[in-house]
Order: C-alpha cells, then sequence, then structure tokens
C-alpha cells in the first residue's frame, strides 16, 4: 500500500469519526436533569460517553503524531548518511586503490606461510633441518615478498586512514616479518656453507671434514628456528588480514 493511500484512508477515517461525533454534540439535544437520554440513542451515546471518545481520539492524534515524528527521524537519518557517505567518497576511493592489490597479495603470501608452516609442524624436531632444506626456495621466496609488500609506499600514504587497531597490527607484522627475514637469512647461509663444505672438502682433509661438520651443526641450529618463526609470521598476517576486513567494511569495499 502506497503512501498517498494511506493518508487517503486515514483522512477518510478522520471525516467519518468527525461526522458521528461532531454533529450530534452541536445540534442534539440537553439532558434533563434526572436522566441521561436525550431521546436520540446516538445522540444519548455521545453525550454519556464523550470523555472516553475524546481520549480515544486523543491517543490516535498521539500516534499519529508519533509516526510522523519516526519517519521524519528516517529520513533525517537517511539523509545523514548519505552526506556522510557524501563526505567519505574521497576516502574510500582512496582506501579501495591501497586494498587493490594489497589485500590480495598479503593473502597469497599468508597461504604460501601457512604451507610452510604445516610442513613444519609435521615434522619432528630431529628431521626439521631436512625440511627447511627442502623448502629453502620457499622460505627465501616468503622472505622476499612479505618484506616487498609491506613496505610499498601506499601504507605510508594510507596510513592517516587506518584505525588504531590496524596501524599497530601493521607496526607488529613489519616487526615480524623482519624477523622472518632475520631467520631465514641466517638458514639460508647456512646452508648455502653446508653444502660448499660437502662439494668442496676432501674426505682426507680431517681440518675440513672438522669445519663440515661445524657448518653442519650451523645449520642444524639456524634451521630450528624457523618453525617458530613462521608461526609467529603466519599468525601476525592473519591477523592483519583480519584487521584489514574492518577497514573494508567500514568503507563498505567489497573484497
Amino acid at each position: 500500500m502506497g503512501r498517498e493511500t494511506r493518508a487517503a484512508i486515514f483522512a477518510f477515517g478522520i471525516l467519518v469519526v468527525g461526522m458521528s461525533v461532531i454533529p450530534p454534540v452541536l445540534f442534539g439535544g440537553q439532558p434533563t436533569a434526572t436522566a441521561q437520554d436525550l431521546g436520540d440513542p446516538w445522540v444519548s451515546f455521545i453525550f454519556n460517553y464523550q470523555t472516553l471518545i475524546a481520549g480515544v481520539l486523543a491517543v490516535g492524534a498521539a500516534y499519529a503524531t508519533v509516526r510522523q515524528m519516526q519517519r521524519s527521524d528516517i529520513r533525517s537519518d537517511e539523509r545523514h548518511e548519505e552526506l556522510v557517505r557524501f563526505g567519505l567518497r574521497a576516502d574510500k576511493i582512496k582506501v579501495e586503490r591501497f586494498l587493490t592489490p594489497q589485500f590480495s597479495h598479503l593473502e597469497r603470501c599468508f597461504a604460501e606461510v601457512a604451507r610452510l608452516n604445516d610442513a613444519l609442524a609435521a615434522t619432528s624436531e630431529e628431521h626439521v633441518a631436512e625440511t627447511v632444506a627442502e623448502n629453502m626456495d620457499a622460505i627465501s621466496s616468503i622472505s622476499g615478498s612479505c618484506h616487498e609488500i609491506l613496505n610499498r609506499p601506499i601504507w605510508i600514504e594510507t596510513a592517516d586512514l587506518f584505525h588504531g587497531s590496524l596501524a599497530f597490527c601493521l607496526g607488529n607484522t613489519r616487526l615480524t616479518g623482519n624477523g622472518f627475514t632475520q631467520t631465514a637469512g641466517a638458514a639460508y647461509s647456512a646452508n648455502k656453507s653446508r653444502k660448499n663444505f660437502s662439494d668442496l672438502i676432501d674426505p682426507a682433509d680431517f681440518v675440513g671434514q672438522l669445519d663440515r661438520v661445524a657448518a653442519n651443526h650451523s645449520f642444524i641450529s639456524a634451521a630450528k628456528t624457523v618453525p617458530e618463526s613462521t608461526r609467529k609470521l603466519k599468525d601476525q598476517l592473519a591477523e592483519l588480514l583480519s584487521e584489514l576486513k574492518v577497514l573494508a567494511a567500514f568503507y563498505r569495499i567489497r573484497l
């Protein structure tokens, strides 16, 4: 039912009530001192229950007033939201350009970290070094991609639109990413030295064999730090992605 139809029905109802009440009040007879029967049943009803009728009409008028106020408030809220959206339009465009393609790049980086974390979590402690050596290319790739994504200039250009928890989370993620980069670098260097000793040292060279053993121990020590560093980076990236979703939701941006 449209607004005009409802208004017409309401006006017709008011007219019917008014015509039923006002003429008997104006032109009906007056009560005697001993009786309330005025001869006309409808006039008598109006006179006897005029207080009740007035109360009902007052409640109806109050209801109509409240409904009108509610409609006015709704229109005011809609107008306010429209003005807010218009005012945030420039910020929304800026955030949208920031999230594209940073969010999807971070999702891919997170997926790579999650796969590495699963591989390391499924490995016993005594075989961690072997798993790290097998995934060294992936570790190096993750280290480089995370560092590149998290240090793009657009993060700084959009930082004034970040909410507090996002800014805090970004700082923690960068620190965690730097820690992973250092861990990955140490493991990569130790693995390279270990391979060099294995390829170049003469089995008859006792000193060289000692250096090879030392290089193996160095790699094993470095490799043992990779699982924990990977887990921290995975958790931190998950939190950062969650905060970016909050930012997108605030500006009504679909990811």
